[in-house]
């Protein structure tokens, strides 16, 4: 692993390895749920990103009604224990492309890249309807953020949107003691706003979410927000 791949990775395989994902979803996340159709556009068969995906089960929800679903993860646990625990059969390749593997269903609707997200691009998959980013943006590492950015960019079709669940919290676009960024409008404009629209589409009180009530929020100021954006490519 070359050290820049390894200085990006380490901390979330160790993460993985040691089962502190306390960031992980045991449902389908309820903000995909109310906002699927204007992420996809209304199509019944879209092509969908999911970056950083972890083992979410948002994956095998998706393929289920009918898209077609590309994730990208660090670390290979989260991809066994997907396929394992969604039941779902699995061929099993190298990538050279990103230093990894792809975990591809036995159907084709879900592919599973492992390996670092830096190395992802438009040869791999072609570019996508939309993408599902579900805490990314506040996950990647500042000295990353631009490029995250930028790839996200190129992957998205003219016309597709990116979901995006973040925090945005009262002190600003900076990172709260747990480490989260905040991602405040002006600064999703700032990082999207060369190519892409950012509508703010729902604001909630982190403490007053039932995930993020549970997940350490619960005595968060009121002025702390999980707020969901739509991106759209111009």
């Amino acid at each position: 692993m070359a050290k820049a791949e390894e200085e990006r990775l380490g901390e979330w395989i160790e993460a993985w390895d040691s089962d502190q994902v306390g960031w992980h979803m045991s449902g389908v996340n309820h903000y995909l749920k109310e906002f699927l159709d204007v992420m996809v556009a209304g199509k019944k068969s879209a092509k969908v990103l999911v970056p950083l995906c972890g083992k979410t089960v948002d994956m095998k929800w998706l393929a289920d009604l009918g898209h077609t679903v590309v994730g990208i993860e660090g670390a290979e646990k989260a991809a066994k224990e997907f396929f394992t625990e969604q039941n779902v059969p699995v061929n099993i390749e190298q990538c050279d492309a990103i230093q990894g593997k792809l975990y591809r269903s036995a159907d084709n609707k879900i592919r599973f890249y492992v390996g670092d997200f830096f190395y992802f691009n438009e040869n791999l998959e072609g570019q996508f309807d939309a993408v599902w980013d579900r805490g990314s943006l506040i996950a990647v590492d500042e000295k990353d953020l631009v490029s995250y950015v930028s790839i996200i960019k190129s992957l998205l079709k003219t016309g597709g949107h990116c979901l995006a669940e973040v925090f945005d919290f009262d002190k600003g676009d900076n990172q709260n003691g747990e480490g989260h960024r905040s991602v405040s409008m002006d600064l999703a404009q700032k990082l999207f706003g060369d190519e892409c629209s950012v509508k703010l589409l729902k604001t909630v009180a982190a403490r007053d979410d039932a995930f993020y009530s549970k997940a350490g929020f619960a005595d968060s100021s009121d002025r702390d927000k999980v707020n969901i954006y739509l991106i759209s490519k111009n």
